[in-house]
């Protein structure tokens, strides 16, 4: 379990984007052979008919930051998604992707 968890701690999942850790978290609950239903908000629910089950309940969006400019001179203007607290931000590493590339970057 503590194992699953760290790897999920690294699948994107910004508030508003979560497609790629909600697909995550799909694969591996289908891999245990648990029926998966899905809401219109996206809120997932879990059941098995053969089983006894132990789930645990979580956001699965986190706060981060969304590029909305890149300047000619390479550097990024962002915008805080969530409560995103502004004196974390310095200094700070974080990851970025554009179409499935990712690159890290320090906040400055």
């Amino acid at each position: 379990m503590k194992e699953m968890l760290e790897e999920m701690i690294y699948v994107p999942g910004v508030s508003g984007y979560e497609e790629e850790i909600r697909e995550h978290i799909r694969k591996k609950i289908a891999a245990l052979g648990v029926k998966t239903t899905e809401d219109t908000s996206g809120t997932s629910s879990q059941s098995s008919e053969t089983r006894s089950l132990v789930m645990f309940i979580a956001h699965m969006d986190e706060l981060g930051l969304i590029v909305t400019k890149i300047e000619e001179d390479g550097s990024l203007r962002i915008r805080k998604v969530g409560g995103v607290d502004d004196r974390s931000l310095v200094g700070a590493w974080c990851s970025s992707r554009r179409r499935r590339v990712r690159s890290r970057a320090c906040l400055g």
